[in-house]
């Protein structure tokens, strides 16, 4: 039998602008990302979002960014391994109090953007990123993908693991995202077929032509695509018509 979890980057309105389809997305989601202020998201946005992920019974999850609000948290930045522990335990207690003060908890931390980019290859950077999620709570689970730098020392720390693949992106046979600058409509068909594919028979199609060979636990969705509300719909049909069980992933990994 086959287990996946449904994922998405949430909470990512900020003041008087409503980005993404949070409402319908979250009647379908399984897990969420919450934006933790740093490339958007406000405090009232994070109340709102953790209130209703709780009621819908999501696995909750930090989705911490470098300091960039402009460029929505995907710029590089160059930025030293101590801040990055710095901001890291700032944007992880933030939501973690609205969590606490709900009565729910925070299942993981899943990095946002360029800084999950940038610690797939600096070490130093990795390093500080996963010591801050360790030191806060070891329990902690790190969504990534194997054989990336963040992930592996995320594993060699000791941290829970769930291997996660963003499959509205494209990939390179190295196991890289190509990561849009602006994000492009996809066919929710194309991604559905995709991702079946994954799930049930381990092979992630690349740009290159050729699979790359993966255990997936997390399909990821980037909420403000044109069609993400589609896509993710279109996917868990097509999940549910293959008997694929969809539940949260602290569940089965």
């Amino acid at each position: 039998m086959f287990h996946v979890d449904l994922n998405s980057d949430v909470g990512e309105s900020f003041g008087n602008l409503t980005y993404g389809r949070d409402e319908e997305n979250m009647e379908i989601l399984t897990s969420a990302n919450i934006a933790c202020g740093f490339h958007s998201g406000d405090p009232s946005v994070m109340k709102k979002t953790v209130k209703r992920a709780a009621e819908k019974g999501i696995a909750i999850g930090a989705h911490p960014s470098f300091p960039d609000l402009v460029g929505f948290g995907r710029r590089n930045m160059n930025v030293d391994p101590e801040e990055a522990y710095d901001f890291m335990l700032y944007q992880m207690g933030a939501l973690d109090a609205f969590c606490r003060t709900m009565g729910t908890k925070m299942a993981h931390v899943a990095l946002h953007g360029a800084l999950s980019g940038m610690c797939k290859t600096n070490e130093p950077l990795a390093r500080a990123v996963i010591a801050a999620i360790k030191k806060y709570n070891p329990e902690l689970i790190f969504p990534g993908m194997p054989g990336l730098m963040s992930y592996e020392i995320a594993k060699e720390m000791g941290l829970r693991l769930a291997c996660i693949v963003p499959i509205d992106l494209d990939f390179r046979k190295d196991g890289q995202s190509i990561i849009e600058r602006h994000k492009t409509a996809r066919d929710p068909k194309v991604v559905a077929r995709k991702a079946l594919k994954l799930v049930t028979t381990g092979k992630l199609e690349t740009v290159d032509g050729v699979d790359k060979e993966i255990k997936v636990d997390m399909l990821l969705f980037h909420g403000d695509g044109a069609t993400a509300t589609e896509v993710i719909r279109e996917v868990k049909n097509s999940m549910l018509e293959a008997k694929v069980v969809i539940e949260p992933f602290p569940n089965f990994v």
